[in-house]
């Protein structure tokens, strides 16, 4: 085994050795407290190295994080101003309402539009302001759109100016009431009042066209038609002849006048 022996001198009066004073004891204990306290003092050292690579690396990781989070919170800050941007400048008017008529958000472009500020209409029902001729095919492109999540629906009709005049609105609805981020129906609509109105004047236009082309064609077939089924004396031949020159004239100044009005 592993001893320890310690030796003490025992001196006279004078101070010479007499004799000498030996201790022995078993040292096993003492070595393994020394083998103890080495792999102890290894074993905090190991553990102390491996908490500083773990902090290490946490903090590497957290710096990572923060910094995608930065980089998120930025290209999410710039997509949201360019929806905004968008929404405020668009000439649509932006809506979401609850499936049963609430309006929950208006884009700016309503004042443009129809003259309404945001704080006009919101948490107010729309079906009021649309035309009640009307508001049947609002309900209607609801229904649709509320029986089709996901699907849109076209749908057109008067919608009330703040100045208490109609205006025309063609509107695309979707069913967004599932989407967290809008939870609720989306109309994008827009005004085509003065289209419609276009519309109707060419409409009437092309009647109106139509009715003038056609009276001086059905005098000039019937007299020509005269003509070749029967045998007219020289004078009476050159009196419709002049009737279809003269009806003849005005059809050429007719259609002028309608190329020139394209």
């Amino acid at each position: 085994g592993t001893w320890v022996s310690v030796f003490i001198p025992l001196r006279d009066e004078q101070g010479q050795i007499e004799a000498v004073l030996g201790v022995d004891y078993h040292a096993q204990d003492w070595v393994n407290g020394i083998a103890w306290a080495r792999f102890s003092t290894i074993l905090c050292i190991a553990v102390l190295l491996i908490i500083l690579g773990a902090v290490t690396t946490i903090v590497a990781l957290l710096k990572a994080d923060l910094a995608a989070r930065k980089q998120a919170e930025e290209a999410l800050r710039q997509s949201e101003g360019r929806f905004r941007s968008l929404i405020e400048n668009a000439q649509d008017i932006i809506a979401i309402i609850t499936p049963d008529g609430f309006v929950q958000y208006y884009s700016p472009s309503i004042e443009r539009v129809l003259g309404y500020t945001k704080e006009d209409l919101l948490e107010r029902h729309a079906f009021p302001l649309v035309h009640p001729e009307d508001v049947h095919l609002v309900q209607e492109a609801i229904a649709a759109i509320l029986s089709s999540p996901g699907k849109s629906q076209a749908v057109e009709y008067r919608f009330l100016h703040k100045d208490g005049s109609w205006r025309t609105l063609e509107s695309i609805s979707t069913n967004l009431k599932d989407d967290p981020a809008i939870g609720g129906l989306v109309f994008n609509s827009r005004d085509v009042t003065e289209r419609r109105v276009a519309e109707k004047l060419k409409d009437e236009l092309v009647s109106t066209v139509s009715h003038e082309l056609r009276t001086p064609l059905t005098s000039i077939r019937g007299f020509a038609e005269l003509m070749l089924k029967r045998q007219f004396p020289l004078e009476k031949q050159r009196e419709f002849l002049s009737v279809i020159q003269t009806e003849a004239t005005r059809l050429a100044k007719l259609i002028n006048d309608f190329l020139d009005i394209q």
